[in-house]
C-alpha cells in the first residue's frame, strides 16, 4: 500500500513542468524565509545532546567534487554530511552548542569555496553525478541545519553573508540538475527530483 501511494505521489508531481513551480514560486508567501523548519515546541522525541565529541568528528571543507564518470555520487560528501549530523539533529532540538558547530563548520567550507563542480553542465554523465552529489549531500541538508542554527544562536552579519553568499553560488551552479542534450529519458524522473531540492532549497534563498 505504502509503495503504491508512492507511485501516486511521483506522478502526480512529475507531471507538472519547472513552469508550474515558477507559479509556485511567485504566490509562495514566506514569512520568516530563513526557518526552513521551526524548531518543535515539544522536544521529548528529540535529540538534545551531543554523543558524538567535536574533537573526534572533524568535517574539513571538501574543495573539488569527483563523483565518478559512471553510476554513482562522490562518496566523500555523503560522509562529510553524516558527520555534521552528529550537529545539526540536536541543533535542531535547540543545542546551543552543536548549533555553534553547525555554524563553525559550514562557514569554514564557504570560506574555503568548497564542493566546486567544475566542467560542462550538461552532455557528460559525470557532472550529473557531480550536480546529485552537491544538492543531496551539501546544499539541501546544510540549508537546512544552517536554519536550525539561525534559530538558536546569535550569527554576525559579516558571516551571514558569507555562508547565505557561498550556499546561492552551489546552489546556481547545480540547478539544472542533468538536463542535458544527448540524456533525456527518465525526464519526468529528472523534474521530480528538481522541484523536491528547489522547493526544499526556495525559503532561504527566495
Amino acid at each position: 500500500m505504502k509503495e503504491f501511494l508512492l507511485i501516486i505521489i511521483i506522478l502526480f508531481f512529475s507531471t507538472n513542468t519547472f513552469a508550474n513551480f515558477k507559479k509556485i514560486k511567485k504566490k509562495t508567501e514566506v514569512n520568516k524565509p530563513e526557518v526552513v523548519f521551526p524548531i518543535p515546541k515539544n522536544l521529548n522525541r528529540c535529540q538534545t545532546k551531543l554523543y558524538v565529541s567535536p574533537e573526534l568528528n572533524k568535517i574539513s571543507p571538501l574543495l573539488k567534487v569527483k563523483a565518478p564518470k559512471g553510476y554513482g555520487l562522490d562518496d566523500r560528501y555523503d560522509h562529510a554530511n553524516s558527520r555534521l549530523t552528529n550537529f545539526s539533529f540536536p541543533c535542531g532540538a535547540g543545542n546551543v552548542e552543536a548549533c555553534g558547530h553547525v555554524k563553525n563548520v559550514i562557514l569554514s567550507w564557504a570560506k574555503a569555496n568548497a564542493a566546486k563542480r567544475t566542467g560542462p553542465s550538461d552532455d557528460e554523465g559525470k557532472h550529473w553525478n557531480d550536480t546529485l552529489t552537491v544538492n543531496l549531500y551539501i546544499a539541501a541538508p546544510w540549508i537546512t541545519a544552517y536554519s536550525f542554527a539561525k534559530q538558536v544562536i546569535e550569527i554576525s552579519e559579516e558571516e551571514d553573508k558569507i555562508i547565505k553568499d557561498w550556499f546561492k553560488k552551489i546552489v546556481k551552479k547545480n540547478t539544472h540538475l542533468m538536463y542535458g542534450k544527448t540524456y533525456n529519458y527518465g525526464e519526468q524522473v529528472v523534474l521530480l527530483k528538481e522541484r523536491i531540492i528547489m522547493l526544499y532549497l526556495l525559503r532561504l534563498l527566495i
